[in-house]
C-alpha cells in the first residue's frame, strides 16, 4: 500500500481572461482533483465571470458575479468546491476569466498508474 498526499495542482494568480492552461497530467499519473478554490476581490465595476475547464470542454467550478450586484459579495470574496474529478495522463485543465480578475487554486493527488 502507498501513502497519497494531496499536492497543489494549480496556483494561478490574478488571472483575466485566458484560457490559461494551468495543469496537465503527467505521464504514467492519473490525477485525482479533490478541491477548487476561485478567490476575487472588488468586482463592482467590471463583475466577475470565473472557471476551471478541462481539455474536454467541461467546466470543474464557476463563479459569476453580476455587475453592481448590491451584496457583500462585489467587495471580494471566495468559492471553495470539492469533488473527484480523475483525470489521465495528458489531459489538462485551464482556468478562464470572462470577466474580472481572479486567483485559481486548486489541490488532488497524483496516482501512479499500474
Amino acid at each position: 500500500m502507498s501513502n497519497v498526499y494531496s499536492n497543489r495542482l494549480i496556483q494561478a494568480p490574478a488571472v483575466s481572461g485566458g484560457p490559461l492552461a494551468a495543469y496537465t497530467v503527467p505521464i504514467g499519473i492519473r490525477a485525482v482533483v479533490r478541491c477548487i478554490v476561485i478567490v476575487w476581490g472588488s468586482v463592482l465595476l467590471t463583475g466577475l465571470d470565473a472557471w476551471v475547464i478541462d481539455s474536454s470542454g467541461t467546466k470543474l467550478a464557476r463563479r459569476a458575479i453580476g455587475i453592481g450586484t448590491s451584496n457583500y459579495e462585489v467587495d471580494g470574496g471566495c468559492d471553495v468546491f470539492e469533488g473527484h474529478w480523475c483525470y489521465q495522463p495528458g489531459e489538462s485543465l485551464s482556468v478562464q476569466t470572462a470577466s474580472g480578475t481572479a486567483d485559481f487554486l486548486a489541490s488532488g493527488y497524483e496516482l501512479t498508474l499500474p
